[in-house]
């Protein structure tokens, strides 16, 4: 049966736009593909650029200072530890990780303690002027530290506490609030209300659906906040080195100033090993808890 001219065409032009939609077809995965390793070659770059200055650090600490001398770019073949051992004894190494971990681990805890409750109430609860006292809050994180030091300083030595080192554990939980209101704010508001409903009609008060309903479900959001505000307060330098007057309550981040200004300053591996053990306890805590951060930082950035 011949075919009309019309059919004809008809069949021509379908058949041209499933040639024209394959070709888009495959040329789409081409250009993701090319995307993808353009991508990836500039991340590894990224990372090859900022891991070089810890490699360098790395390789330092384990050589000897006449090696450092001679080929201080070149890797530490062999690794020597001497740097490690007579950091380790001369500057009291575990007096000064035992001063950071309290002041990093009672910091975190005072700090989510403190602040947990607000941003239930902030969050959940339908108080007036919650927007207003949320933004009140905010303000503080653009209030830089050398700012309140002086006042915080004052604060302390009414109350006794200055120069020691509960009273910079309290500063530390204190001044890290309306960071870890902005994280649990935003994880409470992505919580269905219809959880708390229910939990009210089975007869729970506020204090009952707080502790039955947001805190089995705000984990990644606690492990989010403690492990940040752990490792804030285990990098500060200004408020310890202001604050404490006693070398023996010296954390790590103060106690390794010696390592750099005084006798030991013509030593380079000294002061790369004092730095690397310095960070090594906020490197293992982040690796252990990168899961809980990720999803905790994601909760709160799509929360209301």
């Amino acid at each position: 049966m011949p075919v009309e001219p019309r059919q004809r065409n008809s069949l021509r032009i379908a058949w041209d736009n499933c040639v024209a939609l394959r070709g888009k077809q495959v040329s789409r995965p081409r250009s993701r593909r090319r995307y993808s390793i353009t991508a990836s070659v500039a991340t590894g770059i990224v990372v090859l650029v900022w891991l070089y200055p810890f490699w360098l650090s790395l390789q330092t600490s384990f050589k000897s200072d006449a090696d450092i001398r001679e080929s201080p770019f070149s890797p530490a073949l062999p690794p020597t530890f001497g740097a490690y051992v007579r950091v380790w004894t001369t500057l009291d190494m575990p007096n000064l990780l035992g001063n950071s971990l309290v002041l990093a681990a009672g910091g975190a805890l005072i700090n989510v303690a403190v602040i947990f409750p607000i941003a239930f109430f902030i969050a959940r609860r339908r108080i007036p002027f919650s927007d207003a006292l949320f933004v009140f809050f905010l303000v503080g994180l653009m209030v830089p530290p050398q700012m309140v030091i002086l006042p915080l300083y004052r604060i302390a030595e009414s109350f006794g506490l200055a120069g020691s080192l509960p009273g910079l554990v309290v500063i530390h939980g204190v001044y890290g609030i309306p960071f870890t209101l902005l994280i649990l704010r935003g994880f409470f508001a992505g919580i269905p209300r219809s959880l708390d409903e229910s939990a009210r009609l089975d007869g729970c008060s506020d204090t009952g659906v707080l502790l039955r309903i947001i805190v089995p479900l705000s984990g990644p959001a606690l492990a989010t906040v403690l492990v940040l505000q752990f490792i804030n307060i285990w990098n500060e330098f200004l408020f310890a080195v202001v604050l404490l007057n006693n070398s023996s309550n010296w954390p790590v981040t103060v106690g390794v100033l010696p390592v750099q200004l005084s006798q030991y300053f013509v030593s380079w591996n000294l002061p790369a090993a004092a730095l690397l053990i310095a960070q090594l306890p906020t490197l293992v805590v982040y690796v252990v808890a990168q899961r809980f951060v990720v999803r905790g930082l994601t909760a709160g950035a799509v929360g209301g």
